[in-house]
């Protein structure tokens, strides 16, 4: 029942010799991995067993054909029944589908059943229907699946099917089932007697038979071949069974007669033709690895090696072949078995007579472990101490019996220390697979892989396959035990967990949230909206929402609490994190799935989500603002939504709409108690409507104009009276009017009417203004006229403005005003550099001139 580990017997006392004994010689030997845990269970007589690559499951169906077509003429629906390499049962389930053509294994250890019709259905290792493949084999919906083949391939893994009418169809990849009929193989009135999948060099063949005759088939051709016979017997029988190696390289024909072809698979090399002696028809016929072919009957066992030669084995009871990329395993009612070709670092180290390095530092150290001196003697002769612990290390690898693994291990550590510089790396790397490897070969998990093909495998897929038998724990020591990154290790296995976890529908949702947070709340790289997508897809919709309460990264969580239903939480989460483009998606979410009144009411509670809404109703959804604001009772925002409108009517044709939309602001002011703005939007519209009246009288432009400019068109048009009208009915100051009309005047350039201007009794603004407008439109000498009367402190500055500089100087001079002077000098100096010097004197006459005795008296 447990993995062996016993270690009293010779190191090759499992090994077997094939050949002539000489140099050449190659050797096999059978290991013994498990004592069956079925063996009260399970006659492997009665049963067709079909066993997962890389120390895969095993699946079993009771069919006393031992072919695997389960018909609809037995009585009672066969069980499937999967196990471990062990015998310990995983699951089982009932066929109670079509009829079953073929099973087997996919590369990802999902069960594969073909039927009769082509369809594959995929089940998972506890029996559990993942899904149901549709695959059209055929024209016409008579033909049928006849025999099938489930093979690996450069895409994953493949079906061919040989149909009832005799044709090929393959599928690459059953995730796509994309089904390529091959070309039919000729003489179709002979029936074909073997067949068998070639997938090599990204291209997929098939090798099948009509009698005699072969053929290698594809898509577009059927092209007969011609394997070389030299018996007679090997020429004239029927090609009964063929296999071809997982590698698509090597393949083996096997005629009626017992004679055994071996070659290349795309025949153009022939490496032997053996004769079996055995005219039965074998049970199965596997390569074990590349090296060699595995014959199997009732209770014996076949092996012959490419150059021809052949071991037999003689077996307790019937059993069922598996290959693997290195070794065949055997699995029998009682034992699991394989039997491997003895790699060659390990007949280098224990090789009857071997003077390898290798084997010399492995008796040295054994002598070293028991005190004898003949250590130093083997160590003497060791030319090569590199060599020597490298062949160790590899041979440990290769080991199955943890105290050969030791031995072997000291003894590379022995002689490294006989090396001045050596990289540990091989070393230490070969330790940590040793350990894996014997953890995943304990019968309790029973996957007995061996080191090359875990290095075909990968560790990330190994823990993968960890994951998926629920060996959770394992799973994550051996992550911890290689310091994978957390998303690749840990995290990811704990997630997987979460997700096997939320499946158990004994366990309350409560304390199963409960549970899986306590367990994952620490690991801050798991994501809980997978585990609670999978609660959800389980129907346990409760326990989905208190996970997803879980998930910290909002911009998850939201859109996963609002496929759950729990959409104010949604919009709470959302508006919490502060992420406009997250409180969108899940507003324009909401409003799509809710009825309108339902959905205001709970934008209410969030203010923030709220004015997001209004704004981007205000771009996409005008219509819609309104309804909110009224909603709320927001008169000023509904008044100032009524004037945006009134002045988005431009068109002469909407201009009552225009009148109508401010006399609406205006009632809303007025509800809001803003006065201000009320009186605004009444003058507002006592102005169009003057405007309206102007632009129909005189024909031009009036609507849209300010009350200022709409004065200044008047005064341009001569219409004085009207614009003191317009000024009087709008309240406008009679400084304000004075100053439209003089920059009226200035603009047409009417300087006789501006000097009249001028000469009233009363100037409002003074003639400061004058002389502005003159100079604004380009009219110095008409400033100059105004000059003399602008007020006397702000002179210079006119006149500095005007640029009469000297005239400027002279004013200030007679102030003895010092600071004017500067600033004028600094005006000047760049136009006038005389009148710059001139005024410099100024300024000196003024610092040295003596002080003003009336103003010094006036002051004591």
């Amino acid at each position: 029942m447990s993995f062996l580990t016993e270690f009293d017997r010779p190191l090759t006392t499992d090994w077997i010799s094939i050949g002539e004994g000489d140099e050449t010689s190659e050797f096999y030997r059978k290991i013994e991995l498990y004592d069956m845990e079925w063996t009260s269970q399970v006659d492997i007589e009665n049963y067709a067993v079909v066993g997962a690559s890389y120390g895969g499951p095993v699946a079993i169906i009771k069919d006393d054909k031992k072919f695997l077509r389960v018909t609809a003429q037995i009585p009672v629906k066969p069980i499937i029944s999967i196990f471990t390499a062990a015998g310990r049962l995983i699951s089982s389930l009932k066929w109670d589908s079509g009829i079953l053509v073929r099973m087997g294994w996919s590369s990802s250890e999902d069960l594969l059943c073909v039927q009769e019709d082509g369809n594959i259905l995929v089940y998972n290792l506890f029996g559990a229907s993942k899904e149901t493949v549709q695959c059209l084999i055929g024209s016409e919906s008579k033909e049928k699946a006849f025999e099938a083949e489930i093979f690996p391939s450069n895409n994953g893994t493949g079906v061919a099917y040989l149909t009832t009418k005799g044709n090929f169809v393959v599928v690459n990849n059953y995730r796509n089932a994309r089904a390529t009929k091959f070309a039919q193989v000729p003489f179709s009135e002979i029936k074909i007697t073997s067949w068998t999948v070639v997938a090599a060099n990204r291209l997929t063949n098939i090798v099948a038979a009509r009698e005699t005759s072969v053929y290698r088939v594809d898509a577009t051709q059927a092209e007969q071949v011609f394997p070389e016979f030299v018996s007679v017997a090997g020429m004239n029988s029927a090609i009964s069974f063929m296999a071809a190696s997982l590698n698509g390289v090597h393949i083996a024909l096997l005629t009626e007669s017992g004679i055994l072809w071996m070659g290349s698979s795309d025949f153009s090399k022939k490496y032997c033709e053996h004769t079996l002696g055995l005219r039965t028809k074998p049970k199965q016929m596997v390569w074990c690895g590349s090296k060699a072919v595995v014959i199997s009957w009732d209770t014996t066992l076949v092996l012959v090696n490419l150059a021809g030669e052949s071991i037999s084995f003689s077996m307790d009871s019937q059993f069922a072949l598996i290959p693997e990329i290195d070794c065949v395993r055997v699995v029998g009612n009682t034992t699991h078995e394989i039997i491997q070709k003895v790699p060659r670092e390990t007949n280098s180290v224990f090789g009857i007579g071997s003077v390898e390095p290798g084997s010399v530092l492995f008796l040295a150290s054994n002598e070293y472990a028991k005190g004898s001196h003949k250590a130093d003697e083997y160590i003497r002769t060791i030319s090569n101490m590199n060599k020597a612990v490298e062949e160790c290390i590899s041979a440990a690898g290769h080991e199955f019996y943890p105290p050969t693994q030791k031995l072997l291990l000291k003894a590379a550590q022995f002689g490294k220390c006989f090396l001045t510089k050596y990289n540990p790396e091989g070393f230490v790397h070969m330790c940590q697979m040793l350990r894996i490897l014997n953890a995943v070969k304990d019968y309790k998990i029973a996957i007995p892989l061996t080191y090359t093909q875990l290095e075909k495998l990968t560790i990330p897929v190994l823990i993968d396959r960890l994951v998926l038998r629920r060996q959770y724990s394992l799973a994550i020591k051996i992550a911890e035990f290689l310091k994978l990154r957390e998303s690749q290790g840990r995290s990811r296995i704990l997630a997987h967990w979460a997700c096997y976890k939320v499946g158990q529908t004994h366990i309350e949702e409560g304390k199963l949230a409960d549970e899986i947070y306590e367990k994952l709340k620490s690991d801050t790289n798991i994501s809980y909206s997978e585990i609670a997508n999978k609660a959800f897809e389980s129907g346990r919709k409760k326990l989905a929402l208190k996970l997803a309460r879980f998930e910290v990264r909002r911009s998850i969580q939201v859109p996963l609490l609002l496929q759950l239903g729990d959409k104010d939480t949604a919009l709470h989460n959302a508006v919490e994190s502060g992420d406009a483009n997250l409180i969108y998606d899940v507003l324009l979410s909401l409003r799509d799935s809710m009825p309108l009144g339902q959905f205001q009411m709970l934008i209410r509670k969030y203010p923030m989500a709220q004015k997001l809404y209004i704004k981007y109703c205000k771009i996409f959804k005008p219509e819609s603002v309104r309804d909110i604001y009224d909603q709320e009772d927001d008169f000023e925002s509904q008044a100032a939504l009524f004037i945006k409108e009134s002045y988005s009517s431009q068109s002469e044709s909407k201009f009552a709409a225009r009148l109508s939309s401010l006399v609406s602001a205006q009632e809303m002011y007025k509800k809001s108690k803003n006065e201000f703005m009320a009186s605004v939007c009444e003058e507002q519209v006592k102005l169009l409507k003057y405007q309206q009246t102007l632009q129909q009288q005189y024909g031009k432009d009036f609507i849209d104009l300010s009350l200022r400019d709409t004065i200044k068109e008047l005064l341009s048009m001569k219409e004085l009276k009207l614009a003191e009208k317009l000024r009087s009915e709008f309240k406008v100051s009679e400084k304000m009017f004075w100053s439209i009309r003089l920059q009226t005047l200035g603009e047409h350039h009417e300087w006789p009417e501006v000097e009249k201007l001028s000469k009233t009794k009363k100037v409002p603004g003074g003639f400061e203004e004058f002389v502005e407008v003159c100079l604004q439109y380009g009219n110095r000498a008409e400033a100059h006229k105004y000059l003399p009367r602008v007020k006397e402190d702000l002179q210079v500055k006119y006149y500095v403005m005007a640029r009469y500089f000297e005239e400027a100087a002279d004013i200030a001079y007679e102030r003895k005003n010092e600071n004017e002077l500067l600033f004028i000098r600094s005006s000047c100096i760049m136009s006038d550099r005389s009148l710059a010097e001139k005024i410099e004197g100024m300024v000196t006459q003024l610092r040295t001139a003596p002080p003003d005795r009336g103003n010094r008296n006036a002051r004591k």
